[in-house]
């Protein structure tokens, strides 16, 4: 494969990294503009030495830039000792319907409460100070609230 390109997992069970950037084929990165989870799909050579489970993650570099960082969600073993790999980015845990209401909160702190309160890890790079009037969101994505919630603050 290039030596362009690097591909990392950290096993979830022995939290050991493994690095496939010599082994991976059948690349394929999906990604949206906007409010859908990015997808990698690869193809690895079985090695019972490195193996990783469902839940590990993995890094994908190109040229040394930061391609996609996400968990794998799927693998399938094919006959020639292949296995296939389905991993989806972090925003995937944003994407389910909720029920909210939140008052003089600003769009960091409605971040932070949200993944907090469905134990998904996150890191704040830029804190917003624009405190939010009085909104109540049902039946909407958490992703669909964040947004809302950055749109308010841009638009102030």
């Amino acid at each position: 494969m290039s030596s362009n390109l690097s591909l990392i997992i950290q096993d979830a069970q022995t939290r050991n990294y493994y690095d496939y950037s010599e082994v991976v084929s059948d690349i394929q990165l999906s990604r949206q503009i906007e409010g859908y989870a990015g997808k990698l799909e690869f193809s690895v050579v079985e090695d019972l030495e490195r193996m990783f489970y469902e839940g590990s993650k993995v890094i994908f570099k190109y040229n040394g830039n930061n391609m996609f960082f996400g968990t794998v969600f799927q693998r399938e073993r094919s006959q020639d000792n292949e296995i296939k790999v389905t991993a989806y980015d972090n925003l995937r845990y944003l994407l389910f319907d909720t029920f909210y209401q939140f008052d003089g909160l600003t769009c960091s702190q409605i971040f932070e409460k949200i993944c907090i309160d469905n134990n998904i890890p996150y890191s704040i790079v830029n804190n917003s100070c624009l405190s939010l009037p009085l909104k109540t969101y049902d039946n909407v994505t958490a992703y669909g609230i964040y947004q809302d919630a950055s749109d308010q603050t841009l638009s102030a």
